[in-house]
């Protein structure tokens, strides 16, 4: 399953990949770094499994392009039914992780042999930051097999970011979530992932836990197209959630293979209770996917909207083919 494969030398498949006389230009010599929160050191390099540095922080500021973070689970591990203990930015940082611009191709790797469960590396916050836990401002980068735990702090920005400074670029882009979790986010104007810069991006394989907003792709400003929703899971209680999906103006998007596991979403204080909510117009497809109820998946003011829906059943049965409009 793993999409990051390729630091190791070996193809998705599993194999060795072939020279044939190419000239392999890839991102392949690159460097590879380790952060061990309980028994790695700010003293150290980072830059061996023997010498792991504490903290994220210290090696984004250090790693470069195409380089590969492996974080290790904590060795302190949380009462049977809750999340593994979180790892958290050091209390002298100004702000959580940044993935910066100069650092596209980046790949961040939870190692865990606990049965690809994401939560065994869980992010979290410092404090009463409200900046995404994670900042993407950097494109083709890779986030995968890690949680990340929500506080009530974080308003408006997600715990994922994929960012771009400034409307129009396309700093963040074609950022890849994969087997990671995201658990209990606050806010329905933001969402515990946000695309930002919203070209290309992928969340894949991901679990979405009492998020009152899931994904959010967000700006009208930035051309939000290509991306791909595919094998996620969303529940929770009903009444946690606002939405699970939120799209501005989008083309090209593929929702697919995804399960809304919960009841219509029933937030007490929410403006959308929807699934999937549209915010003007949206061109794609939403296919095989499982929703909780057979109430309106959207909101009655996205008449505009062209998002197909084919092979999607709810627990009503397979009937449940269309978005309904006004």
């Amino acid at each position: 399953m793993p999409v990051t494969k390729w630091p190791n030398g070996i193809s998705g498949f599993g194999g060795p990949l072939s020279g044939g006389g190419y000239d392999f230009a890839g991102w392949w010599d690159n460097d590879v770094w380790f952060v061990d929160f309980d028994n790695g050191a700010r003293i150290n390099s980072g830059d061996e499994m023997g010498a792991a540095q504490k903290d994220l922080y210290s090696i984004l500021q250090v790693c470069g392009a195409g380089d590969t973070i492996y974080v290790r689970p904590r060795t302190t591990v949380a009462n049977v039914g809750s999340n593994n203990e979180v790892i958290t930015p050091a209390a002298t940082e100004a702000a959580n992780w940044i993935i910066t611009q100069g650092l596209h191709h980046l790949s961040i790797i939870g190692t865990s042999r606990n049965q690809g469960l994401a939560h065994t590396v869980m992010f979290q916050s410092y404090a009463a930051l409200t900046t995404p836990t994670i900042d993407v401002l950097a494109p083709y980068c890779t986030i995968e097999n890690v949680g990340f735990k929500g506080i009530s702090a974080q308003v408006s920005t997600g715990l994922v970011r994929g960012f771009s400074s400034t409307p129009g670029t396309q700093d963040g882009f074609a950022l890849t979530i994969d087997n990671c979790q995201v658990n209990v986010y606050q806010s329905s104007n933001g969402g515990g992932v946000v695309l930002d810069s919203g070209r290309y991006n992928r969340v894949l394989n991901t679990e979405f836990w009492h998020c009152r907003s899931g994904i959010n792709l967000a700006s009208t400003a930035k051309n939000i197209q290509g991306n791909v929703i595919q094998n996620c899971i969303f529940h929770g209680q009903d009444t946690d959630i606002d939405v699970d999906i939120l799209i501005a103006d989008a083309t090209h998007l593929v929702i697919d293979g995804c399960v809304f596991a919960h009841d219509k979403p029933a937030k007490s204080t929410g403006s959308r209770l929807v699934y999937i909510d549209v915010v003007g117009t949206a061109e794609g497809v939403v296919s095989n996917c499982y929703f909780g109820s057979a109430t309106a998946v959207k909101a009655t003011d996205n008449d505009q909207s062209n998002l197909d829906m084919i092979g999607c059943h709810s627990s009503q049965g397979s009937s449940f083919l269309e978005l309904p409009s006004t």
